[in-house]
């Protein structure tokens, strides 16, 4: 194989789940296209720490000040609604995607439930009903990640003293869900209460994660005995301390026999793909709200939706006064 003499480069200032996802997969991409990865890992609102607070893998990671230093003519940009990356002759390939960036030779046979990109070449919340060929190859790069010891110590620590060999985990995603377009109703806590309450959970111990002490105070009311905590401080995506303890629970559900999520939210998507297809996962959904809020989406979109994405970016790009992959 000739010397990488191209680069593929990571981008994503969103969250821990959007960032890995991306990460993940454009390490993927990097071999099949014969490029060197490069991580652009912001320290911003969405996720105030550095990579290798979290991880002990030498990435080659470059600087706002070499991103702003490319030419357009130099780079191929692929935003998160094109999520075909093809072979191209220019030196870099950028992305600041949140979804798993796929290759144009990936066989996706089937369009994707949820949030499909504008190319209908999405896997993004399909879980194991994702390709298994993609699937197998997204597992094994996840298996590189080398989560630092110290936060393995602390999972390590935490199941052993809860006792938690076989349980089921929750993740119950309130924060900037709540009042999103309706988004919170799809998956509600009565729903999740619902589904734990059916006899196949019977005597499961309940571990779960969420954003929300409310939730928590609820749960603990119901399950009591039962529900299992991690004692960790309120979420906040600004501090180093929150987000390691974020990936902590991460962990943790990624241990479970079945995993409950929060309808689109990337942490319970995760949260499977860490288990490396081990956990069985499970959306809890209210059919109804789930049909209100894709109307609502359906008149949202009557306008042609490439302008709708080019009037967001182009109020993105003003608003912070750089190309959006800057930060």
């Amino acid at each position: 194989m000739t010397p990488c003499k191209k680069y593929i480069i990571c981008t994503c200032p969103g969250g821990l789940c959007n960032r890995l996802k991306c990460f993940v997969s454009c390490s993927r991409l990097s071999k099949k296209m014969n490029r060197k990865l490069l991580l652009y890992w912001p320290e911003n609102k969405a996720l105030n720490c550095r990579f290798d607070d979290l991880f002990e893998n030498k990435i080659s990671e470059v600087k706002l000040d070499f991103l702003k230093s490319l030419k357009k003519e130099e780079y191929d940009f692929y935003p998160e609604n094109i999520n075909k990356f093809k072979e191209s002759k220019k030196k870099y390939i950028i992305t600041d995607t949140w979804r798993f960036a796929l290759f144009e030779s990936d066989i996706v046979e089937k369009k994707a439930k949820l949030k499909n990109s504008l190319d209908n070449f999405s896997i993004d919340h399909e879980n194991q009903d994702s390709p298994k060929l993609i699937k197998d190859e997204l597992i094994s790069e996840i298996n590189k990640l080398k989560i630092k010891k110290s936060i393995i110590g602390k999972v390590n620590n935490f199941i052993k003293k809860k006792k938690l060999n076989n349980f089921v985990g929750v993740h119950i995603r309130r924060g900037d869900f709540v009042n999103n377009q309706g988004l919170d109703s799809v998956s509600q806590v009565s729903d999740f209460v619902e589904e734990l309450e059916k006899e196949k959970y019977a005597g499961l111990k309940i571990f779960l994660a969420t954003d929300s002490k409310e939730v928590e105070i609820e749960f603990v009311k119901i399950f009591g005995k039962r529900l299992i905590l991690f004692d960790k401080n309120p979420v906040n995506r600004e501090s180093k301390e929150s987000i390691v303890e974020s990936l902590i629970e991460l962990i943790i559900l990624s241990k479970s026999k079945i995993i409950l999520g929060t309808f689109e939210s990337t942490f319970s998507e995760f949260s499977w793909w860490l288990s490396k297809g081990k956990s069985k996962i499970k959306i809890i959904i209210n059919q109804e709200n789930l049909k209100k809020l894709e109307e609502k989406r359906k008149m949202e979109n009557r306008m042609d939706k490439k302008i709708i994405f080019k009037i967001k970016r182009t109020i993105l790009k003003l608003m912070k006064k750089a190309p959006l992959f800057y930060d």
